[in-house]
């Protein structure tokens, strides 16, 4: 930028870089949002890599052994190409020494002329030995012809050595321009042999960088499944801690679910039959269990587990359907109130917060083995501890996530 003089107008360094670190920001975090919404994708991604390397492999073995075929091939052609040679190399052989015994015939024949010519001139001297040296002549006419004979014979396979040369001749052409498709095959099916190594080293590459990943989610997952449980461990010892208070107190008739969260109390203790009035006995084991929930909700390290607690009031089936849900709603506030009247004025605002009662009436039965109902079980208060569960909801929301 510059300002009304044109002059240069210096930029601020540290605009540059909160620019640079919030783009750097935006990337990590479509990054993250990328890598989690993909992540199935990749994985199938990769087993169709892995498909795909396997198929390039079955690949690269049948080129191997079609490599190995055309070597054998290669080196079968050297070994005709030799032999061929070798069968060149006699018959230039044969050609040589039969053209040396055409030169000797050719040089006896012009000896057996010049004594023909001899022999004429003494012709007149030899009259005596004419009927030898007719016979001699016929004879030596004979031989020429045998001579001449043998000639064309040799002309013969002169031409067909020559026809055989020729053949030989076409035949190492078409090994040579055999030999240089093999190279050139071989050269190609090098080529693809390369390729798919450099595939198939991107695929390991690629199946490293997956397992990485992995690894890294595993890690994650353990961090959530730890911290899952950590809760868990928590919740079950705010039970453990009633359960212990129980027992310290010697209360009758009064049992924990540390799995399930809740106090069971019988209503025979409690009521007379039939009745929502709280018995003494029943003040007294109500007196019990107010003081072990004080213990577990003034304790700082359950409050923030603790959401709720709901007071239920069940029956047995005994008796009319509309009967039993009136009696459990009435002895559910009964129990209620009595608690929430022990408390403090100054504690009772946040009580009334936390306690609420439901009833269930015969909905909700104790059955044995068997299926069958339990009447005595069955009519009873559940006091339920509600715990938080923004916590569980958001360790198992990450966990489903990541799975």
């Amino acid at each position: 930028m510059y300002d009304e003089s044109g002059n240069l107008i210096p930029e601020d360094p540290w605009s540059s870089i909160v620019d640079l670190m919030s783009a750097l920001v935006l990337v990590l975090f479509l990054a993250v949002i990328f890598f989690v919404s993909n992540y199935s994708e990749v994985t199938t991604a990769l087993d169709n890599e892995r498909v795909a390397l396997q198929l390039k492999t079955d690949e690269l073995k049948s080129a191997q052994a079609e490599m190995v075929s055309l070597n054998l091939n290669l080196t079968e052609l050297k070994r005709r190409e030799e032999a061929l040679s070798v069968k060149a190399s006699e018959l230039s052989s044969e050609k040589r020494a039969l053209l040396g015994d055409k030169a000797r015939l050719i040089a006896e024949r012009d000896v057996l002329s010049a004594d023909r010519d001899s022999l004429t001139m003494a012709r007149a001297q030899l009259l005596a030995d004419k009927e030898k040296l007719v016979a001699e002549r016929d004879s030596l006419s004979a031989e020429r012809d045998s001579l001449s004979a043998e000639r064309d014979s040799l002309s013969a396979e002169r031409d067909s050595l020559s026809a055989e040369r020729d053949q030989l001749s076409a035949d190492k052409k078409s090994i040579a321009a055999e030999r240089a498709q093999l190279l050139t095959q071989k050269e190609r099916l090098e080529r693809e042999q390369d390729a798919l190594l450099g595939d198939k080293r991107r695929l390991l590459d690629d199946q490293e960088q997956l397992k990485s990943k992995n690894d890294q989610l595993d890690a994650q997952v353990a961090s959530l499944t730890s911290e899952l449980k950590a809760l868990k461990e928590r919740q079950q010892s705010v039970m453990t801690s009633l359960s212990d208070a129980f027992k310290q107190a010697n209360a009758q008739g009064v049992s924990v679910d540390k799995e399930g969260g809740k106090i069971t109390m019988k209503s025979e203790i409690l009521f007379g039959v039939g009745e929502a009035l709280l018995s003494e006995q029943g003040m007294r084991e109500l007196d019990e269990v107010s003081k072990g929930l004080s213990l577990v909700l003034n304790n700082p390290q359950h409050k923030d587990l603790i959401e709720g607690v709901m007071i239920e009031g069940h029956t047995s089936s005994e008796g009319k359907g509309a009967e039993n849900r009136a009696l459990s709603a009435d002895r559910a506030l009964a129990a209620l109130n009595y608690l929430l009247k022990k408390k403090r004025p100054s504690e009772r605002a946040r009580y009334e917060r936390l306690f609420f009662a439901g009833a269930f009436g015969e909905g909700r039965p104790i059955t044995n083995q068997q299926g069958q109902e339990q009447p005595a079980l069955s009519r009873r208060i559940e006091i339920r501890i509600l715990f938080n569960q923004t916590d569980t909801q958001r360790l198992t929301y990450d966990l489903t996530q990541l799975k």
